[in-house]
């Protein structure tokens, strides 16, 4: 007993570390993204990357005090950070986000 514990405290402390390090060296974790958002689709741009999703692919839209976060089905989410946007472009978001009637 006391070594399966000490074997799974191990595991999962490698794991820990491990994804760390990957996410560290990982320049796609890190890496800016432009959200281009209207009424029909939300395009993401990134320096490796374009993508365009539109709205009937989103399943669900949260907003937080920081962020807004955009569900792409059970497991892909991109997460938008307020900061760094006026007021006025945010509430102009929130107008599009609960035209798509997804916005919780």
């Amino acid at each position: 007993m006391p070594f399966d514990v000490c074997c799974d405290f191990f595991f999962v402390h490698l794991t820990y570390f491990t994804i760390g390090q990957a996410y560290n060296r990982n320049k796609h974790f890190n890496e800016k993204i432009e959200f281009n958002i209207d009424d029909k689709n939300m395009e993401l741009v990134g320096q490796t990357f374009r993508s365009i999703f539109p709205w009937t692919q989103i399943t669900q839209i949260k907003e937080t005090e920081k962020f807004f976060s955009f569900h792409q089905g059970r497991i892909l989410m991109s997460l938008m950070k307020k900061e760094g946007n006026d007021q006025e472009a945010i509430d102009k978001l929130r107008l599009i986000l609960k035209s798509t009637g997804k916005l919780k």
